[in-house]
């Protein structure tokens, strides 16, 4: 009997063992047919990500050099001289002319909306590249139909944005800026420099320090300018002598600063004026970004006054930014800012319709409680910028640090 079990028992095992070969043999294909199926699919992929790499770098080396030269020519020399040296599925990448166009990238519909591509726009800021690649011909079409993938050619496109800016920053200098930081005055008609460093006015010069050297971070060359606006104001202020050293002999004064600070009343035997027109360009559109600091440094100096008509120091920043050295490619922005309530003059809102219509867009910086946020709220969105509120010098550098903080080329499809 045990014999017997053990006779049955192998026949089982050679009844199986002679299934199993149809079985692989059935399998085998498909085995196959999945093992290829993945490496298709990952060489598809990888051809993608490689075509992907190169046409975002193509696009950006070709906005980069958009902004540094101006010229559509040199953007299309730059994207195709970037490709030339990337290959793509193991193979050289070679970049038509023709699948590079230079055009203009804007936000039609405010700072949230999407970036819309205009081939030769009439303010040329981005380069869009279509990069197509050959698949792999040895694989087959089966395959690529499976997957839903052309086997024989790959398409990917990119567009870079360049945010080149031509920049103007409006100050406001009427009496309220002599107030101190944390004070909510409304401020007098002015006061005589060197103005106190808790002032107002004072601390937005830190405030614009804060903003020069952002830019000068950045790998684009922003040009700058300074406005600014009041009222028609003047005033006299004198030189206040102060003693140095004594004769110990004579008891009599041996050496004098003779204007070391001014005043109104201290007495000095030297007079001078502050003067100012409602508003003025103090700076034309320049790569030295001292030309904002020199002139703010200088009022510091001598003081400032007056009251407040923003609409005319818009208009002024409007002409400075559209006027000598602006560049034809670059977008003009103007950065108005103000402590107050706008009461001479023509309105902000009515000046920022016009700027709008010039393509300009105005950013607005409120700085202390008094000042009117609703009001310079509307100006910024009527020209699509941005409207930022400061309480203290520090909002107010966070304020100017955040306008100055902008990509120079971003991928923008």
């Amino acid at each position: 009997m045990k014999l017997k079990s053990k006779i049955n028992l192998s026949g089982r095992f050679r009844h199986r063992k002679g299934a199993i070969i149809p079985l692989v043999a059935i399998l085998l294909p498909i085995l196959i047919a999945v093992a290829g199926f993945g490496i298709f699919l990952a060489y598809a992929q990888l051809v993608r990500t490689e075509l992907r790499t190169v046409v975002d770098f193509s696009a950006r080396a070709g906005a980069k050099r958009l902004s540094m030269d101006q010229s559509a020519g040199a953007a299309v020399n730059a994207a195709l001289d970037i490709a030339s040296r990337n290959p793509v599925g193991g193979r050289a990448f070679s970049l038509d002319a023709s699948n590079i166009l230079v055009g203009e990238a804007r936000q039609l519909n405010g700072q949230e909306s999407r970036f819309e591509f205009t081939e030769n726009g009439a303010r040329p800021n981005s380069v869009r590249v279509t990069g197509i690649s050959s698949g792999n011909q040895n694989l087959s079409n089966f395959l690529a139909n499976m997957a839903g993938i052309s086997n024989r050619q790959f398409q990917v496109r990119s567009t870079a944005t360049n945010l080149d800016r031509d920049i103007c920053v409006v100050i406001d200098r009427s009496g309220s800026m002599c107030e101190f930081v944390n004070s909510s005055n409304g401020g007098s008609i002015g006061k005589c420099g060197p103005l106190d460093p808790n002032t107002r006015f004072a601390a937005l010069g830190r405030a614009v320090d804060i903003f020069v050297d952002e830019l000068n971070q950045t790998p684009q060359q922003e040009l700058v300018c300074l406005a600014s606006y009041s009222t028609n104001v003047r005033f006299p202020c004198n030189c206040c002598p102060q003693v140095i050293s004594v004769n110990p002999t004579t008891g009599q004064p041996d050496q004098t600063d003779p204007c070391p600070r001014v005043g109104r009343g201290c007495g000095g035997p030297t007079q001078y004026f502050v003067e100012f027109n409602e508003a003025e360009i103090h700076s034309n559109l320049s790569p030295d970004t001292n030309a904002l600091r020199g002139p703010i440094q200088a009022m510091i100096n001598r003081g400032i006054g007056g009251g407040t008509s923003i609409g005319s120091g818009l208009q002024q920043g409007m002409a400075a930014v559209t006027g000598a050295n602006s560049r034809p490619f670059a977008f003009p922005t103007i950065i108005l800012m103000t402590d107050g309530n706008h009461n001479n003059g023509i309105g902000p809102e009515v000046v920022a319709q016009q700027a709008l219509n010039d393509g300009i867009v105005v950013h607005t910086i409120t700085f202390s409680p008094g000042a009117n946020q609703a009001l310079m709220k509307q100006v910024a969105e009527t020209t699509g910028g941005r409207h930022l509120h400061a309480d203290s010098e520090d909002d107010l550098k966070d304020a100017f640090r955040a306008l100055a903080r902008t990509l120079p080329v971003m991928l923008t499809q």
